[in-house]
């Protein structure tokens, strides 16, 4: 099955949370994204207990949702902007 591509851009006036929702092998980009104001939300996730693995990609930042084939792609924001406080994930 192949990765279903959709994208989205961050209002650069202000402050977004994308909650992310379960979607199998979706790749979602995220133009724009701003660590300094915007959050990606995975709360939502848990997955007996495994969670979002990120990596630094040749444009930006990658999000990996393993368990679920699911990727966000962050062009131009680097894998360590993304501290806790930016990307929220699930706690038990």
């Amino acid at each position: 099955m192949a990765a279903i591509s959709t994208a989205l851009t961050a209002d650069a006036s202000g402050s977004e949370r994308f909650q992310l929702s379960y979607a199998w092998g979706r790749r979602l980009t995220i133009s724009d994204f701003d660590p300094a104001h915007d959050v990606l939300d995975l709360g939502g996730f848990w997955a007996e207990g495994r969670q979002a693995r990120v990596q630094a990609s040749g444009t930006g930042s990658e999000v990996c949702l393993d368990f679920n084939q699911q990727q966000v792609l962050l062009p131009g924001v680097a894998a360590a902007a993304l501290t806790p406080q930016v990307l929220a994930i699930w706690q038990g």
